[in-house]
Order: structure tokens, then C-alpha cells, then sequence
């Protein structure tokens, strides 16, 4: 069996399983032993030109492996069959799109898709291609496409949505909120939103003492040209720079020190000062950059930035599509900006993620509520009592809402419960301030 590379769970086609020829494995641990010296001190840490050789040792194994994978499609594409062919394409395309050799993987993507003009995926893939590549005007127009072939796709329409890419937004809402509908009957996890990347945002260093805690890799003065351009799929321009780079004696305007200044500026509440920070440790940063850009975009809203906040916490959706927090942020952001449909649009994506996640369901249960769709708002809060039934605060949130529909005796039984649980609560922690060997 060959090795399959990529899961796409809500779509339906092969191609997205196809095997994966050229593997660039060797040169991701190499770049992960490198990140993994990112957090030492560079007078201390050990020297990088072994690092660096490795990863140019192990690009130079993927591109022999991805040359000999063009090879043989090149000498079987004029025998094989116009599916053998599509798949060809697709293969090919996958595998140049995670060389960051995005024309080339355009190029077969789009030979696939006039093999098969109904093939709805493959249109994702060109999609998301366009979207790393900075072209945002063909990534939204390919996501449109895509949906247009697979129009009952919640996965395809949710990307609409996001790239509000159609005249007929209202018809891929509807799609949203059919997958809600179905979300309220359960499911399970999943990752529906499919990523190319091979330095994804989420890379973790080969040291273990090194990826401790939830921080961006972010490099100091010597690593921060190299760490750019990895992190723009760049990788033969990356070595070359680091192999340029030398220990400096000034770390004043690094990425790392911009880093901690950001963080002190911002537990002093020096929230316009920290968003400066920020965007200066972006341009060397390895991965993390969803952290830096939901940082700063939750700094955008205490500033009042709305337009701001919303820009930047989308840049956090498009590199982690998967995470549901990231998405409840967004939506946060969108409701703030009383842009209702859209903010809904972000809390199905993170129920399409992860369908018992309560604190989605109780989010959605509150922009219902803060919008007077009070019988929405019910359901979507008598739902978050059946995943999580110790969550008191809901039946306050769900008398609320039954009150102003005017079934007054169940909304007084929720207030009831509510206060009953509050009770409990505050009477458990006089019982634990009290007793010695409790919580101090």
C-alpha cells in the first residue's frame, strides 16, 4: 500500500489520498533540530553549519525524490487513461506544492481539473495554492468554484463565506447551518480543513525542553533572515542565508527581543506598544505565527480596532483552520462588529472540527441570545446543558431565553438551578478557605 499523505474527511474524491512520492520527512526533522536551538543563547548554543548541512543534505534527497516522481509521470502520461492522468496531475501537484514550487503545482492542478471539469477538490487544492502564494483574489474565486461543484459541502462553503468570494452568500449560509443542524445531534473530532504545508504552524523542535508551553518558535538576530524564508516555503534561499548568518553582538531589534518586549508591554496593558512588538516578530518566526496574530488581534479589540482584530484573526484561521479556539475568536471579533452571520459562519467551522465542544455550543447559545433569536438560542443552550450538565452558568443564560419567549415557569426552573449551583459553588469554597489541608 502507498503511503497516504493527506486526510480531507469532508470531501469525497481519491485524489486527496493520493500517495505521496517525493517525502521531504529527513529535511523537516532537520529544520526541527534547528528550531530546536532557537530558544539558546547563539554565544552558547552549539554551531549551526551541521544543522544547516543536514537540511541541505535532506533537500537534496527531496528533490531527487521529487524529480524522479516527475519523471515517471512525464513517460506514463500519454499511455494512461484520462483517470490515471487526473490522479497524475493531482500527485504531482501535491508534491511541488509542498516544495513551495507553487506554479509548477498550479500548473497540474489546473491540467487535472480540464481532465475532470466536475472534480470539486481539486479546486480546493488551487485554492489553498493561491492562498500561500498571497494571491487571495484566486484562492476565494477557486473556493467559489469548488463549492459550485460540491454545493452541499459545509467545508467548501464555510471558505466562501470567509472569502465572501459570491454574489450568493445566502445559499452557502444555508449549507452552514444545515451542518449546524446536524452538529446538534453529536459527531466526532475530526480535521476537516485540509492543510499542504510541510512546515505547518504548529511545528514542534526535536527537543522536548524546547517545545514546553504554547510559544511561537522565534528566532534571534542570527536565525531570523533563515527562519523567514522557511516559513515562506522558501528553503533553498533559507539555507542559503543561514549559512551567511554569524552570531551578532546586538540582540536589541531581534525577533526574540521584540518578543519579550511585546509580552512586557502587554501585561503593563501597553496595548498599542505590544501590537508593534508583535508584527516585528513576525517577520522571524519559524512557526506559531496563529498565536502572534490571535495575540494581536485580541489586542486589536482593547484598542477598539474591530477592522484590524478581524484582518488579523483571519491570517490565525488560515494558518490553523483546525483549531476551534482560533475560530471562536474570530467569530468573537465578527459579532463585535455586528457581522452576526458571518461570526456564525466561524462557530459552525469550529463544530465541524470538534461537534461536543462546549464552549462553542455555549457561544453560539449566546450570540443567538445577544441577537433575539431566543428559540435558537434555547436550543443551542439546552444542547450545551446535554454535553456538559456541571456547567451552572448555562441555566441562567437558557432562563434568559426562555423568558423572553414567555415560558415563564421553565425559565423561573432554569433561574432555580442556577442559583441553586451558584449556592453550592460559593459554599464549597468557604468550605475549602476553611479547612487547612485544602486548596490554599
Amino acid at each position: 500500500m502507498p503511503r497516504r499523505c493527506l486526510s480531507f474527511a469532508a470531501f469525497s474524491l481519491v485524489l486527496v489520498a493520493a500517495p505521496c512520492d517525493a517525502q521531504p520527512q529527513r529535511f523537516v526533522d532537520a529544520v526541527r533540530e534547528l528550531a530546536a536551538s532557537a530558544g539558546i543563547d547563539p554565544r552558547q548554543r552549539a554551531p549551526i553549519a551541521p544543522m544547516v548541512d543536514h537540511m541541505a543534505s535532506a533537500l537534496s534527497e527531496w528533490d531527487r525524490s521529487l524529480e524522479d516522481l516527475r519523471g515517471r509521470t512525464a513517460a506514463e502520461l500519454h499511455e494512461a487513461s484520462p483517470q490515471r492522468a487526473f490522479q497524475m496531475h493531482v500527485e504531482l501537484g501535491l508534491a511541488y506544492r509542498r516544495r513551495g514550487r507553487f506554479a509548477d503545482a498550479l500548473s497540474q492542478f489546473e491540467a487535472a481539473a480540464a481532465l475532470r471539469p466536475e472534480a470539486s477538490d481539486v479546486h480546493v487544492l488551487r485554492a489553498l495554492t493561491c492562498e500561500s502564494a498571497g494571491d487571495v483574489g484566486n484562492a476565494g474565486r477557486a473556493f467559489h468554484t469548488a463549492w459550485s461543484l460540491d454545493p452541499q459541502n459545509p467545508v467548501k462553503a464555510y471558505y466562501v463565506v470567509l472569502y465572501q468570494s459570491a454574489t450568493d452568500l445566502p445559499r452557502a449560509r444555508q449549507v452552514l447551518i444545515a451542518a449546524y443542524e446536524r452538529g446538534l445531534k453529536g459527531g466526532s473530532k475530526g480535521t476537516p480543513f485540509l492543510t499542504l504545508d510541510v512546515l505547518g504552524d504548529t511545528l514542534a523542535p526535536t527537543s522536548a525542553k524546547a517545545s514546553v508551553g504554547k510559544l511561537p518558535i522565534v528566532a534571534d538576530g542570527t536565525l531570523a533572515q533563515g527562519f523567514a524564508l522557511l516559513a515562506a516555503a522558501k528553503y533553498d534561499e533559507a539555507i542559503e542565508a543561514l549559512r551567511r548568518s554569524h552570531v551578532s553582538s546586538s540582540a536589541e531589534d531581534s525577533p526574540v527581543a521584540h518578543f519579550t518586549r511585546a509580552r512586557s508591554y502587554e501585561m503593563e496593558n501597553r496595548t498599542t506598544d505590544a501590537r508593534k512588538e508583535y508584527q516585528a516578530v513576525l517577520s522571524g518566526t519559524l512557526s506559531g505565527r496563529s498565536l502572534l496574530y490571535l495575540g494581536m488581534g485580541r489586542l486589536a479589540q482593547v484598542d477598539g480596532d474591530d477592522a484590524d482584530a478581524i484582518d488579523l484573526l483571519v491570517r490565525a484561521v488560515r494558518l490553523t483552520p483546525n483549531d476551534p479556539l482560533v475560530h471562536r475568536e474570530l467569530a468573537s471579533a465578527l459579532a463585535a462588529a455586528d457581522r452576526v452571520d458571518d461570526a456564525f459562519a466561524e462557530l459552525v467551522a469550529a463544530l465541524l472540527i470538534d461537534p461536543g465542544d462546549v464552549s462553542t455550543m455555549v457561544a453560539i447559545g449566546q450570540l443567538f441570545l445577544d441577537n433575539g433569536r431566543y428559540a435558537d438560542a434555547v436550543t443551542a443552550l439546552t444542547r450545551t446543558l446535554q454535553l456538559a450538565p456541571d456547567r451552572f452558568e448555562t441555566h441562567y443564560a437558557l432562563g434568559a431565553a426562555m423568558t423572553h419567549l414567555g415560558r415563564t415557569s421553565e425559565a423561573a426552573h432554569e433561574f432555580e438551578l442556577f442559583e441553586r449551583a451558584r449556592l453550592q459553588m460559593v459554599e464549597k469554597r468557604r468550605s475549602d478557605l476553611d479547612d487547612p489541608g485544602g486548596p490554599q
